[in-house]
């Protein structure tokens, strides 16, 4: 669900990249309107096109069927618009695609546009001079590159520090999509940036709806353990394995210290200069 909701808010930021390669044309109205149905249908992005032409675009994430969905909603906003929508299911899921797009019966034939951004190009997305097609360059062809993801985090390095952490946090949650969340945690690192979970808007609402109850107790614990994870795996790839030694300093520090020997990782020639005086070995 948290995919869905950070790809709607690309969508309605304005992914032109995006847009063109799926219809060829621009949005020119957002229509965020509730379908009236008995279970309230409400379409992940619908817009009027240029041409006048209804743009209709559902996120799949999984391999659900959607062709029944789908036909309901065709049913829906031509009822409502007088206007057969153009209907496309962008899919972005880790598994491969294996979803129809059609219904052939004895009295019916319906059909729709089904559509794997993995055959988008990451490079052509990072060619958009919009941050929405920017981010979505992540789930795109490449999009796991570590050379796309510095890419990526060199489009955000200058942002003002509000708006930076927004579109950080959208990419980060993106990445859980691709695997590859520690590739743009050392970026974000590199920045200056630590992208914390109880800033992240989901884990917010959450807690609000009183889903969250006791998560805070050991949030902190947590996220020290995943900063010391990191840091490990940081030192491993720059260091080799590590001493027995380092692995004890790190299990000692604080998450203020992990946080600063990251820093510290940057220019380190070589181990004991990450770890503050008072642990080095």
């Amino acid at each position: 669900m948290r995919y869905d909701i950070t790809l709607k808010e690309l969508l309605q930021a304005g992914a032109p990249r995006l847009l063109q390669r799926l219809v060829f044309e621009q949005p020119v109205e957002y229509l965020t309107v509730e379908l009236p149905s008995v279970q309230m249908r409400k379409p992940d992005f619908l817009a009027r096109l240029e041409s006048g032409a209804l743009f209709h675009l559902e996120l799949q994430g999984d391999n659900e069927p959607m062709e029944w969905r789908e036909l309901e909603y065709y049913m829906l906003i031509y009822r409502l618009y007088g206007h057969p929508p153009i209907q496309f299911v962008l899919y972005f899921g880790k598994a491969p695609m294996a979803m129809k797009n059609h219904i052939v019966t004895e009295s019916l034939q319906f059909r729709f546009m089904l559509f794997d951004i993995r055959s988008i190009s990451a490079k052509y997305l990072l060619g958009s001079d919009k941050l929405s097609d920017n981010v979505l360059a992540i789930l795109g062809a490449g999009g796991s590159e570590p050379e796309v993801i510095k890419e990526l985090a060199g489009k955000l390095e200058h942002l003002p520090p509000k708006e930076q952490q927004d579109w950080l946090e959208k990419l980060m949650i993106l990445s859980g999509l691709r695997d590859v969340e520690d590739l743009v945690r050392e970026e974000a690192i590199k920045m200056g940036a630590f992208p914390d979970i109880r800033e992240n808007k989901f884990y917010q609402e959450a807690f609000a709806a009183g889903i969250a109850e006791g998560i805070e107790k050991g949030i902190e614990k947590g996220v020290e353990e995943g900063e010391a994870a990191f840091l490990t795996r940081m030192l491993e790839r720059r260091f080799g394995p590590l001493p027995e030694w380092a692995r004890e300093k790190i299990a000692q520090m604080s998450r203020t210290a992990l946080e600063e020997a990251g820093v510290r990782l940057l220019e380190a020639e070589k181990l004991e200069d990450v770890f503050p005086p008072e642990l080095s070995n």
